[in-house]
């Protein structure tokens, strides 16, 4: 049996599986799916403007409504999952932006269209700060590199998608 530690502290005993990287997978399919959702706006751009009948001043501010949403929830989105534990607080955030998807067929108006986009930023805040806590407990220090590294492609290819 070999002994691997977590940061200098809590000593991880038994040999690696394959398990941690399936949590690794996990993640990063989590993050690429959310990262595509944010994209999805930018997207179908015109056809929000003409159906909400948004200017093109309106329409910027309501895309930039999820990044206020992002930076100002990024801190207490990580303490929320530092109290609660990373895995609730990921779940919670999952079925909060998922819930801002189904809500933005429901959004009739300019107010509305800006109120589900910050909650959704919001709920993305949390995505990269619970996954490294994740990360931290389920993979060895010499692993945890790579698996950042991992997620930010995951996040970077799902904005791509």
């Amino acid at each position: 049996m070999s002994t691997e530690t977590r940061d200098n502290a809590t000593p991880i005993l038994g040999r690696a599986t394959w398990v941690r990287y399936q949590v690794l997978a996990t993640l990063c399919l989590a993050a690429a799916i959310a990262y595509t959702g944010r994209s999805c706006l930018g997207v179908s751009a015109a056809v929000v403007r003409a159906e909400l009948g948004l200017s093109l001043a309106q329409m910027a501010t309501a895309m930039s409504a999820f990044f206020w949403g992002y930076a100002l929830w990024q801190i207490p989105a990580g303490l929320l999952g530092q109290r609660i534990g990373p895995r609730r607080a990921l779940s919670l955030y999952a079925t909060l932006w998922s819930l801002c998807c189904l809500a933005f067929t429901l959004t009739s108006g300019f107010w509305s269209l800006i109120v589900v986009q910050t909650i959704f930023g919001m709920a993305q805040a949390g995505i990269f700060p619970c996954s490294a806590a994740i990360l931290a407990t389920w993979l060895p220090t010499s692993r945890r590199a790579l698996a950042s590294g991992l997620l930010g492609s995951f996040m970077s290819l799902g904005g791509a998608l």
